[in-house]
């Protein structure tokens, strides 16, 4: 079924989780560590298109109770991505498809809560484990809301639309009183 083969990032968290669990006094845990961590850790099965673990449900952050989010099912994504967003998706999935172990794959996307608005979702993926072909099983992920940068950027744009087009009003102001100062006849004349 699926092939857990040791690397160095395995070798290290086995070691990083061994030292956890004998060093009691600083009270770690690696359910501590994720629980505290800010975002979303996931491991997402590429079978059953559905999350084998979250450390927190972005769908009850979104709004959604457990049981609106259980009774989404596999569904769940696609119901919660802005459908101009669903595309990107696809194409993130396919590009997790085809990362080497040591590589990740970014995604910007929106969601919608239950209220009605969007959230912003940066998500940041790398492969968990293979199946016996090589194909991915499964991937874990961070995803972070980003709401407020987005939300932040989006004002700075159009700032600067509206900038813009005021320095090229100014301009083209300037160009016709600079055009009838040539234009015009000299006091002394």
């Amino acid at each position: 079924m699926t092939s857990n083969t040791p690397s160095s990032e395995s070798a290290s968290f086995d070691a990083f989780q061994s030292s956890l669990t004998e060093n009691t006094d600083q009270r770690l845990s690696i359910d501590r560590v994720v629980q505290l961590m800010p975002g979303f850790v996931y491991v997402f099965n590429h079978q059953t298109y559905s999350n084998d673990y979250t450390n927190r449900s972005v769908g009850e952050h979104l709004g959604y109770s457990s049981e609106e989010i259980r009774a989404f099912g596999a569904g769940m994504l696609m119901r919660l991505v802005d459908p101009d967003d669903q595309h990107l998706l696809g194409e993130h999935m396919a590009r997790i498809a085809q990362l080497a172990d040591d590589e990740s794959a970014t995604l910007e996307y929106r969601v919608n809560t239950k209220q009605g608005t969007q959230c912003w979702l940066r998500s940041v993926d790398t492969v968990f484990d293979r199946m016996d072909d090589g194909s991915v099983l499964r991937h874990i992920g961070v995803a972070s809301d980003i709401t407020v940068e987005k939300n932040s950027e989006m004002a700075l744009t159009l700032l600067n639309g509206e900038l813009e087009q005021k320095v090229a009003i100014r301009t083209e102001d300037l160009g016709r009183l600079n055009c009838l100062l040539y234009t015009s006849p000299s006091p002394r004349d």
